[in-house]
């Protein structure tokens, strides 16, 4: 696939002689962190179905104060504008600035520009979002762009997340 506006894409940062890989959920173009790859189709699928109800933690960025009603109603569910209702996302102001403030926001499902979507109910707007942890994973301190292998703990605690046993040993690109 090719980027309209010829922009680089996740896999042209990648190094050339990893093999055949699936993205573990997605990233949109305005969003930057935690994304993971794998060899491993069905460990791909097993993360990414919805009954898996892997965590995902997100650190939000929102234009102005903060607003005691965003706890609220993100850790209750909200109705999307499209009739949809989101499962409760815990939520924790982190810090505020003159001018904005951040929230930590934990998703167990996968809409479509969800927190976006989320926010725009409370007419907030999104300035920046990361993505912090994937399940048992922490971004830590990779800088965008950026990639490691996982450890071999990781990727086993990457099956246990996803209710598979690992029948092999991790392969590793060379």
């Amino acid at each position: 696939d090719k980027d309209p506006q010829r922009r680089k894409k996740v896999g042209d940062l990648l190094p050339k002689h990893i093999p055949r890989i699936f993205t573990i959920g997605r990233l949109d173009y305005h969003t930057e962190g935690l994304l993971l790859f794998t060899n491993d189709g069905e460990l791909s699928q097993a993360l990414m179905k919805p009954s898996s109800a892997v965590a995902k933690i997100y650190h939000v960025k929102i234009q102005g104060p903060p607003d005691p009603e965003v706890v609220e109603r993100f850790e209750s569910g909200v109705r999307l504008e499209d009739g949809t209702r989101t499962k409760p996302a815990p939520t924790e102001l982190l810090r505020t600035t003159k001018t904005n403030c951040w929230y930590e926001i934990i998703l167990t499902e996968g809409k479509n520009r969800q927190i976006h979507r989320m926010f725009q109910t409370l007419r907030r707007t999104v300035l920046k979002l990361k993505r912090m942890n994937y399940g048992p994973l922490n971004l830590g301190l990779l800088d965008v762009g950026d990639h490691r292998f996982l450890s071999d703990n990781e990727v086993r605690s990457l099956y246990r997340e996803a209710g598979l046993r690992q029948q092999k040993k991790p392969r590793r690109s060379k």
